[in-house]
C-alpha cells in the first residue's frame, strides 16, 4: 500500500470523518480499496488524537 506524505497526508489528517478522507484522496487522484482506505483514515484519527492531547 501507498504512504501518504506531505500535503496530502496533512490534508487527510485535517479530516473528521473517513468520507472526507476519501473525497480528499480521491481529489487527489488516488482510487484506494475498502481497506486501504480505513487503514488511512484510522492513522488520520490516530493524528487527530495525539494533537487534541497536545493542547
Amino acid at each position: 500500500m501507498m504512504e501518504l506524505t506531505g500535503k496530502l497526508k496533512e490534508q487527510v489528517e485535517q479530516t473528521e470523518t473517513k468520507e472526507e478522507a476519501k473525497v480528499v484522496i480521491e481529489d487527489a487522484g488516488f482510487k484506494l480499496t475498502d481497506e486501504e482506505l480505513d487503514t488511512i483514515a484510522g492513522g488520520a484519527a490516530t493524528a487527530r488524537r495525539s494533537r487534541s492531547k497536545g493542547r
